[in-house]
C-alpha cells in the first residue's frame, strides 16, 4: 500500500497571497486522513534559510513536524534560473549542496534538478552517506519509454545503487486539455475556433507542433497565451500500463492533477488506470499530491487548494484501498 503526502506546490497560491504560511501548509496536510508526507521546494516554501539553514531553523522545523506528526519525504531540487551550469564541477558541487541541505531537514529522497548521469553517478556515494535517494522525475515532455528514463534505469542496474530511483509525474497520462486552460485562453482573447481546433486535435492525438503552427498562421491576430506551449509539451503521453516496465525503480510519485470534481473524478488524466496499475504492482512509496490547476484560474476567481487536495486524497484512497 502506498503512503500519502502533499507537495506544498499544491498550496502555492494560498502561500503567495498570505492565506497560508509554512505552518499553515503543515496544518492543512495534517488534517488529511492517512497523509503524513511533506514534499516541497525550498525556493518556494522555505522551511529554513536556503541554502544554509541555521541550527535554530532546523530545530523549529523539527518541532513543527513533531507537532503535526509529519514526515519529510521528498525535497524538490530546483536550480536558480533556467540554465543549468555547463561546468561539470559546478554541477557536482550544486548537487552535493542540495543533498546536504535536504538531509539537514530530514528528507530522504530528492527530485533532481541536476540529472545528467555522470554527475549523478559521482554523487551516489555522497547520497548514500546522507541517506538520500536521487530521483529522476518523469515530467513532460519525457516519457516512460524515453531515452532519459531508460538510461537512468540502466545506471541503477549497472551501479547496483539503492540511492537512485524513478519519480513519475501523473501528468504524463494527460488525455484531454484541462477545461480551465481553455477557458483561461478564451478569457484572454483567444479566438474560439482556434482554441477549439487545438483542444480537439490534442484529444485526437494529432501532432500538436504542426497543429499549433497551422493555427497561429490561420489566426495571426489571436492571443492564445500559454495554450500552444501547454498542448505541445503534453502531446506525447505515456500509457499507464507502461508503469509495469519501471516498477522495480519506482521510489516516489507525483500525484499531479488539474481538477477533481465533486464525484472525485479527474477528467483530464488517466487517474483510475494509473492507480490500478500501482495497486497491481504493489507500489509502496509516497504518492504526493501536486495540484496545478490553480495556475489556470483567471479574472477574480480564487482556487480552493485545500479542498482540491482533499478530493485528490479521497480519490486515491477510493481507488487503492
Amino acid at each position: 500500500m502506498p503512503k500519502f503526502g502533499v507537495s506544498f506546490y499544491s498550496y502555492q497560491h494560498a502561500y503567495r497571497t498570505g492565506k497560508l504560511d509554512l505552518e499553515g501548509c503543515l496544518r492543512a496536510l495534517s488534517q488529511i486522513p492517512g497523509a503524513d508526507g511533506v514534499e516541497l521546494l525550498a525556493t518556494q516554501t522555505p522551511p529554513a534559510a536556503y541554502p544554509y539553514p541555521t541550527r535554530a531553523e532546523i530545530e523549529k522545523w523539527n518541532e513543527l513536524l513533531e507537532k503535526y506528526h509529519l514526515v519529510p519525504t521528498c525535497f524538490d531540487s530546483q536550480y536558480p534560473g533556467h540554465d543549468l551550469p555547463t561546468d561539470p564541477g559546478e554541477r557536482e558541487t550544486y548537487l552535493r549542496s542540495e543533498i546536504e541541505y535536504a538531509s539537514k531537514l530530514g528528507f530522504t529522497s530528492m527530485r533532481l534538478a541536476i540529472k545528467d548521469l555522470p554527475t549523478v553517478e559521482k554523487c551516489l556515494g555522497y547520497a548514500e552517506d546522507h541517506n538520500m535517494v536521487l530521483n529522476l522525475e518523469i515530467h513532460v515532455p519525457m516519457t516512460i519509454t524515453g531515452k532519459d528514463v531508460t538510461e537512468y534505469c540502466e545506471m541503477i542496474d549497472r551501479t547496483g545503487t539503492k540511492f537512485a530511483g524513478i519519480q513519475p509525474d501523473m501528468a504524463i497520462f494527460l488525455h484531454h486539455l484541462p477545461q480551465r486552460i481553455i477557458d483561461q485562453t478564451l478569457f484572454g482573447g483567444g479566438d474560439p475556433k482556434a482554441v477549439q481546433r487545438i483542444a480537439e486535435a490534442f484529444a485526437a492525438g494529432e501532432c500538436m507542433e504542426e497543429v499549433c503552427a497551422a493555427v497561429k498562421q490561420q489566426y495571426p491576430d489571436t492571443n492564445l497565451g500559454m495554450l500552444p506551449f501547454f498542448a505541445t509539451i503534453n502531446s506525447h503521453p505515456s500509457k499507464p500500463e507502461e508503469l509495469r516496465l519501471i516498477a522495480p525503480y519506482l521510489t516516489h510519485f507525483h500525484a499531479k492533477f488539474y481538477e477533481f470534481d465533486e464525484n472525485l473524478h479527474e477528467p483530464y488524466i488517466y487517474y483510475e488506470e494509473a492507480m490500478g496499475v500501482l495497486k497491481e504492482i504493489g507500489f509502496d512509496g509516497y504518492l504526493c499530491s501536486e495540484y496545478e490547476g490553480q495556475r489556470m484560474f483567471y479574472g477574480g476567481e480564487e482556487p480552493d487548494e485545500i479542498e482540491q487536495v482533499r478530493r485528490n486524497h479521497a480519490a486515491m484512497h477510493k481507488l487503492l484501498d
